[in-house]
């Protein structure tokens, strides 16, 4: 006997799918709850059925290997139009569940189900979305107990469903935020470009303007990559740096003049993103400040970092270039102050994360060391 359909079934159905539960992968939760309930009270099936406009879909079949079945056979379709519990002792003396093929012995080849208990799952605006059912190859009777038992889980069933519902929800607020700091991002990234490179040919712009230009320009595409990777993780607060300084590398040969490489090597690991920001900006404007002072007239060199903890859990940064050298005093001026204006980044950005940081000429080139005191990943 096919189900009648509830008075507001299309509500139902809008609310059933706006959980965005349906066909959804394998969730062990819902498993587990299906599994208890098979050794409590001793039942070969047991499922989460969903029953859509044109068929039921199981989010979690303890005992049964399909998925879904159309919708006339589905007996929780009786269910949903209950308040309570519905429980058939025996599908065959039922008008609603005799003729279901799934209780028959031709369409089941001699093993139909012959009881059937349901408790509907009753959203929080009390749509039914389906039920939480129990299935016994031989009529039984059911306790109280038992049905106390599927109540209760029946309504875990609901907060998973509902848990569901609010995460998908989520994700679509955070996907449509990402989408527009994305394009902000990019816009301001690009009109940065654009002044920068009038800069360049402006007369009446200072070297300091045409530095600061350039300084912004690789301040917000550090902010861009960082964003990039805090979208990709289920973080907020925390960035895997190794992953982001990866991406500042990339970006940086992208920029450098072609003589000039670019090597890092970051032990894996997980800070706070204000931390991967601050590492960014100094390792941006070591490069930066290499390429202005250490490869004279086409020089070829390279430019390498190293970021790792040493053994007492600090944040380790090494940068370095095999260039002409040169005292930190010539790397500060250079005979004005715009060379300048990179390293008073690099101690800004140092300081705002406690680090300590000690700059100077090194064998075979200039150096950068930065400590950092690393706040654990929890």
């Amino acid at each position: 006997m096919k189900a009648d359909l509830l008075p507001w079934e299309d509500v139902r159905i809008e609310a059933l799918r706006a959980s965005h539960i349906l066909d959804t992968p394998p969730d062990p939760r819902f498993d587990a709850i299906t599994e208890y309930i098979s050794e409590f009270c001793k039942a070969p099936v047991v499922l989460v059925s969903l029953v859509d406009k044109n068929r039921q879909w199981f989010k979690s079949n303890h005992g049964l290997e399909i998925c879904e079945t159309p919708r006339d056979q589905s007996i929780c379709a009786h269910a949903i139009l209950q308040s309570e519990i519905f429980i058939v002792p025996d599908t065959w003396e039922d008008e609603r569940t005799r003729d279901n093929p799934l209780c028959t012995n031709e369409y089941m080849e001699g093993k139909p189900f012959r009881f059937y208990a349901g408790m509907p799952l009753f959203d929080e605006k009390n749509n039914p979305l389906g039920s939480l059912c129990i299935l016994d190859y031989k009529p039984r009777e059911f306790s109280p107990i038992e049905q106390k038992l599927l109540k209760v889980m029946a309504s875990q069933v609901v907060t998973l469903i509902e848990l569901n519902r609010h995460i998908y929800n989520q994700q679509i607020l955070h996907d449509e935020m990402d989408h527009r700091v994305k394009n902000s991002l990019q816009s301001v990234i690009s009109l940065i470009r654009l002044y920068a490179s009038k800069a360049d040919t402006d007369r009446n712009l200072s070297p300091m303007g045409r530095e600061a230009f350039r300084a912004i320009k690789r301040r917000v595409e550090s902010i861009a990559l960082l964003h990039e990777e805090l979208y990709q993780t289920d973080e907020i607060e925390s960035v895997k740096l190794d992953t982001f300084l990866k991406k500042v590398n990339r970006l940086l040969e992208q920029s450098s003049p072609k003589q000039i490489t670019h090597n890092m090597e970051c032990t894996q690991m997980t800070v706070p993103s204000h931390q991967a920001t601050a590492i960014g900006v100094i390792i941006s404007e070591f490069s930066a400040n290499s390429i202005k002072h250490a490869f004279p007239e086409g020089r070829e060199g390279e430019i390498s970092f190293s970021i790792k903890r040493d053994s007492e859990g600090q944040l380790i940064v090494n940068c370095r270039d095999n260039g002409i050298g040169g005292t930190s005093d010539d790397r500060e001026d250079g005979g004005n102050s715009v060379e300048g204006l990179g390293l008073k980044l690099m101690e800004a950005s140092a300081s705002q994360i406690g680090g300590i940081m000690e700059k100077g000429p090194v064998e075979g080139g200039y150096g950068l060391d930065l400590t950092v005191p690393i706040i654990p990943h929890i």
